[in-house]
């Protein structure tokens, strides 16, 4: 099963549903996505907390082409932090971690993404390009980088946006322009809320 949420298990008052489904589970939450060992250790920390007395184990750490492996055999569910999509597409250039993470989901596996890491579940990301293009700089909550490059696990040939109800109203137009742009509607996820593929 896939789960793309947008605050995950960092928002304590909003988790309650997706909580439900690490029940029992041993998880291993992925900071791939993010820079700086401090971050990760704080994120790992708050999410640690929120879902400890749910899980049956919570650990962290990056998945390598070394790892990969062993980590799919031996955790229940793969958590993948939001953080730098570049980051995230870097990983994702290891054919042994991409083929490795599709595995683990076609054996039936539990794999959860935050915020922007639900990006790498579509097919392609040049909606979004279309729609940061469209607007002024102070008007992006999403970093500026070219999504058409991003490799992605192509999972899903729905459009996201994540943090939807933070979106500013010249973001929500730009959503709308894209949306006839590209004859398609994108799923909007507010923080809280998850979709299940």
């Amino acid at each position: 099963m896939v789960i793309l949420s947008s605050s995950g298990f960092q928002n304590k008052e909003k988790m309650c549903e997706l909580k439900k489904t690490v029940k029992n589970k041993k998880v291993y939450v992925c900071t791939n996505a993010i820079e700086k060992q401090k971050d990760k250790d704080k994120v790992f920390d708050l999410i640690k907390e929120n879902i400890q007395d749910t899980t049956a184990k919570v650990d962290q750490g990056e998945l390598t082409t070394e790892n990969i492996n062993r980590y799919i055999e031996y955790y229940d569910c793969i958590y993948l932090a939001e953080g730098d999509l570049h980051r995230l597409n870097e990983m994702l250039s290891h054919k042994q971690i991409k083929e490795g993470l599709l595995k683990f989901i076609d054996n039936g596996r539990l794999f959860i993404t935050e915020g922007l890491s639900g990006h790498i579940a579509s097919d392609n990301l040049d909606y979004l390009n279309f729609i940061l293009q469209s607007l002024d700089e102070e008007d992006k909550i999403y970093k500026f980088i070219d999504y058409s490059n991003l490799n992605t696990l192509d999972l899903s040939k729905e459009k996201y946006l994540f943090h939807a109800n933070k979106l500013v109203r010249k973001f929500q137009g730009a959503c709308k322009l894209a949306e006839k742009n590209y004859r398609t509607s994108i799923i909007r996820i507010d923080d809280g809320d998850f979709v299940v593929l």
